[in-house]
């Protein structure tokens, strides 16, 4: 197998390796050791050098400086540097132009000679390739602070290094040698049982667990062997265990309606399903990543900290957070255990409420609008019967208009009941698919005759219907929920349209049936038209209530049209008219 070539050399190749740095490591150590002791010996020398020449200058005060440091370096073979202690200028030198040399006031050796005696250094030249070894003393001359310093170049050491170097390149390349022969013998009895254990491995990483292993080899192997056996049948059962509930645990997690988030006390995150990617508007993962990183949630981080903060078991709850866009939720936080009550982790729960606030407010708002509006006639009702039966009744002319205003009232009690039980079995069915089919110009033809038996003093009022004789306008749809819709608005522009004309149009394009009623009367200012769908919203409660109106019917066309699938649309100007468009999707 080529794995086993593979082994079979990275096994040379580590023995190799291993002989090769015992080889080297030996020989930087020898290497180091010699020549610390060469230096030694060398700072040995060049400092009994010195204090000859120091002790010929203490019998010899008249001695000239330049010359005698060139004859005893000459005699000795000993590099002297004399320097004023005071200036740095080089007063003498055995082998160099003193002219032409540099201060030497701050030379390492120099200025440790003067603060403490004697001073030495050691350091690379780079005119001669070597390192030389300094040494230096001060010395009171002719009472003149001086400094004598000795030097060499550490040739020798230099030699030796070039010497191990070359016996160690030798000795790696009869270690290597011997290093292949000796794991090219043994390493295939090694190799060929750890293949088949490794392939075995292999197949159980990948999920194999029905296969074994038998190997005749060395005690150790052969036992190793059979524990994989045990240890492929163990995790088959277990493997399939955890399968089974991780499929039923993601399986609940996925169907929940609230945001799931867990990771631990430094926020990495080890789970979210989808919901919590949905309720925080992000399509980005976020296993493994840091939640304070890659969401912007301030309530998240105040959990995730006051988590952190405390000691005991805690419940963390943020309920109806409101957010700018109009959107509620609710957090709550809570630490995650193992069966040593040791923290392992936090759970994160959001919730989005928006749906929940919306409709407890569109119900509050909606109870109050039904009271009132049936607050009205009941009132108006209860108050003209207790004033006929406190007497009334002997009065016939008004007890005749009295009780005419009770029906009236009774009559519009009862429509707008009609009317919101209608819009409440409106918004209770979801949208679905009508098996049906209705005929829109038929349906706006009765409409439109309808609309002129119910105002026969409309006279100035022209009732028109446009569309293409040649085009059908047949859908799928409730037929009687459809010519409720005409109705309703039909029967609006007639209340509001003293003169002029009212036109039901049809026409259709690649996707859309459209549907539109326009008038010509007195309009509608644009402040109204986000509003002109609500529920009980009047644009002129006074004569709204006069013509009879419930505050209900554009509500109603409204979640009809929604019911189809359809949009609407308004377009109105004080004195103007109005239009109601309409499109369903074909």
């Amino acid at each position: 197998m080529a794995w086993g070539i593979k082994l079979r050399k990275t096994l040379i190749r580590s023995t190799i390796i291993s002989l090769s740095i015992l080889v080297i490591i030996s020989g930087i150590f020898s290497y180091i050791r010699i020549k610390n002791t060469l230096i030694a010996e060398t700072y040995a020398d060049i400092e009994e050098s010195l204090d000859g020449y120091i002790y010929m200058l203490e019998n010899d005060t008249q001695s000239d400086l330049k010359q005698s440091c060139i004859d005893f370096g000459i005699y000795t073979g000993t590099r002297l540097t004399i320097i004023d202690a005071e200036t740095g200028e080089v007063l003498g030198d055995s082998y160099n132009d003193i002219e032409a040399m540099d201060n030497h006031l701050y030379r390492e050796e120099v200025s440790a000679a003067i603060r403490t005696g004697e001073g030495s250094s050691l350091r690379y030249s780079k005119t001669e390739k070597v390192d030389f070894v300094y040494y230096a003393k001060p010395l009171l001359y002719n009472g003149r602070q001086l400094v004598i310093r000795a030097s060499t170049p550490l040739y020798t050491v230099k030699e030796t290094y070039n010497s191990i170097t070359s016996s160690m390149i030798i000795a790696i390349l009869l270690s290597a040698v011997i290093a292949f022969f000796i794991s090219y013998r043994y390493n295939r009895k090694v190799i060929q049982p750890i293949e088949s254990i490794t392939e075995f491995a292999r197949s159980i990483s990948k999920g194999d667990f029905g296969k074994s292993v038998y190997i005749s080899s060395y005690d150790e192997v052969t036992k190793l062997s059979k524990a994989l056996n045990k240890l492929s049948k163990s995790l088959k059962k277990s493997f399939d265990k955890v399968s089974t509930k991780n499929a039923q645990l993601e399986a609940i997690l996925q169907s929940l309606s609230q945001g799931i988030l867990v990771c631990d006390i430094e926020g990495k995150v080890q789970y979210t399903n989808d919901m919590f990617l949905n309720i925080l508007k992000t399509e980005t993962p976020l296993v493994n990543k840091n939640i304070y990183h890659n969401v912007f949630d301030e309530n998240i981080y105040a959990i995730l900290e006051e988590l952190k903060n405390i000691k005991e078991d805690k419940l963390i709850i943020k309920s109806n957070v409101h957010f700018s866009d109009d959107t509620f939720r609710n957090y709550s936080g809570c630490f995650i255990k193992d069966k040593f009550d040791v923290k392992k982790g936090i759970l994160l729960v959001v919730d989005d409420v928006t749906n929940i606030q919306k409709l407890e407010r569109m119900r509050s708002v909606f109870v109050s609008n039904v009271t009132h509006e049936l607050k009205t006639p009941i009132t108006c009702i209860s108050g003209y019967a207790q004033t006929l039966l406190n007497g009334a009744l002997e009065d016939k002319e008004n007890a005749a208009r009295f009780i005419n205003i009770i029906n009236d009232e009774s009559e519009r009690l009862n429509l707008l009941i009609d009317d919101i039980l209608t819009l409440s079995g409106l918004e209770s069915t979801k949208v679905h698919v009508f098996e049906g089919k209705v005929d829109l110009t038929k349906t706006a033809q009765d409409v439109i005759e309808l609309i002129k038996q119910k105002y026969p003093d409309k006279k100035d009022v022209n009732f028109n219907l446009e569309y293409d004789k040649n085009e059908s306008y047949v859908m799928s749809g409730d037929s009687n929920k459809l010519k409720q819709v005409l109705i309703n608005l039909v029967d609006n522009s007639a209340k509001h349209t003293e003169s002029g004309s009212i036109t039901i149009g049809l026409n259709k394009n690649e996707n859309n049936l459209n549907l539109s009623v326009a008038d010509t009367g007195i309009g509608i200012e644009k402040v109204h038209h986000s509003r002109i769908f609500e529920r009980f919203y009047r644009v002129d409660k006074h004569r709204s209530r006069e013509t009879g109106g419930t505050g209900l019917g554009l509500s109603i066309v409204k979640h009809i049209v929604l019911l189809h699938n359809g949009k609407i649309s308004i377009d109105s100007e004080p004195g103007k008219g109005t239009r109601i468009d309409i499109s369903f999707p074909i």
